[in-house]
């Protein structure tokens, strides 16, 4: 999980610092048409090429030859035939799903689902299986359903049944194998279609979050999901940062594309996504973390200030693994826990007042290649039993 965080302590240095300057001013800043015609609250089809075009994403692509028109696609003989049989909830979920994953994927829809649909039917006449039509949509139950649609409702515009018929016999097979994983997907999918705002819109949409994509309406509930989901590793996460789910996963969505989308996220990541922020928000559930070092036990949100203390007056960059050790109590699902931790005050610049972006960046190079250090020895649990240090307990 980490893989993909470490990577970016090598990057240069205008990729990872973000000067105080252009820091996003909530109050100046301009309105996001996102969340004045928010993507959960489609109201028609129209609405979801109108959102499309709001994200700029091209309205035509060619596949086979054959020009697109996404606001014909929804339009189109096939779903109107389909809507026939669909409740309003499939009709809206597989809408905004294709949305969703537009936002996530940032290329063309076109080629990021239709044209999908397009190597499925390929594959389908060929006698394909689930399991190969899962594996050109790299895996990901949502993404291959919401082809698997597409593809049945062009099929149904050319007054193809019987091809019409396998997509939706796939789809079927599929939402009942994988229902559970295609609706964690499009949730993780919501994350990036936020993540890049402004601290107020992002507020704003992780509400919506809770309360429209999970229908769970409270932090305690989408720490319960978060658990169920993404397993212990990824409650500290989620209780610091509604961006929990994508961290976890980053390294297994394979269509993340380059080195450099990863920078690019993990900058918009640092500029929104304060420690702060995370606080507050997940302060509640976080108090009733408790990690025993010692005799004395610590909750996460002391934890985490202690990180940012220690960060600021560079106490623990020659102790780190007698801290981890000692934090983690020795376990190593909590020496996890600690280095992502460590690893988010990497990017907390404005928590850390640094005086010049240049003392920032030398002292966040430092501390990831500690962080990197640390998630090495975890690997190969090869942390040895530390020399005892109370350095830890003096900087509270």
């Amino acid at each position: 999980m980490l893989s993909g965080m470490n990577g970016l302590a090598s990057a240069k240095a205008h990729d990872l610092l973000y000067s105080q300057q252009n820091k996003p001013n909530a109050g100046t800043q301009q309105s996001s048409n996102l969340m004045q015609n928010t993507f959960f609250s489609f109201d028609s089809l129209e609405e979801v090429s109108m959102k499309f075009n709001e994200i700029r994403l091209s309205r035509e692509k060619k596949i086979d030859g054959k020009e697109l028109d996404i606001r014909e696609f929804f339009k189109g003989e096939g779903f109107k035939k389909d809507k026939q049989k669909m409740s309003p909830q499939d009709i809206e979920f597989i809408k905004k799903g294709i949305s969703l994953k537009a936002k996530e994927l940032g290329n063309d829809v076109c080629e990021s689902i239709f044209k999908l649909s397009k190597l499925m039917e390929n594959k389908i006449v060929k006698g394909g299986d689930l399991e190969s039509l899962l594996k050109i949509a790299k895996h990901d139950p949502a993404l291959c359903f919401l082809a698997l649609k597409c593809g049945y409702l062009d099929a149904l515009e050319n007054n193809n049944s019987r091809l019409a018929d396998k997509f939706q016999h796939l789809a079927n097979e599929l939402q009942g194998r994988f229902g559970k994983e295609v609706q964690v997907s499009l949730s993780v999918s919501s994350f990036y279609a936020v993540l890049a705002k402004d601290p107020v819109k992002r507020r704003q949409a992780r509400k919506m979050y809770y309360d429209k994509v999970l229908g769970k309406g409270s932090l305690q509930s989408i720490m319960e999901f978060i658990i169920s989901e993404f397993g212990e590793e990824g409650f500290v996460l989620g209780c610091t940062t509604t961006a929990a789910a994508l961290i976890k996963n980053i390294d297994e969505h394979s269509h993340f594309r380059s080195r450099a989308e990863l920078r690019t996220l993990y900058s918009d990541l640092s500029r929104t996504n304060t420690l702060t922020d995370m606080l507050k928000s997940g302060n509640k559930i976080l108090s009733e973390v408790k990690i025993r070092v010692g005799n004395v036990e610590y909750n996460v949100v002391d934890l985490v200030k202690f990180h940012i203390q220690a960060t600021k007056n560079n106490v623990f960059l020659n102790d780190v693994n007698q801290i981890v050790f000692r934090l983690s109590n020795g376990q190593e699902k909590y020496m996890s826990w600690v280095a992502c931790l460590l690893q988010k005050a990497i990017y907390s610049m404005d928590e850390c007042q640094w005086e010049s972006p240049q003392e920032c960046f030398g002292t966040r190079q430092s501390i990831a290649n500690i962080v990197t250090r640390i998630t090495a020895a975890i690997d190969k649990d090869n942390l040895g039993q530390p020399r005892r240090t109370t350095q830890m307990l003096r900087v509270r």
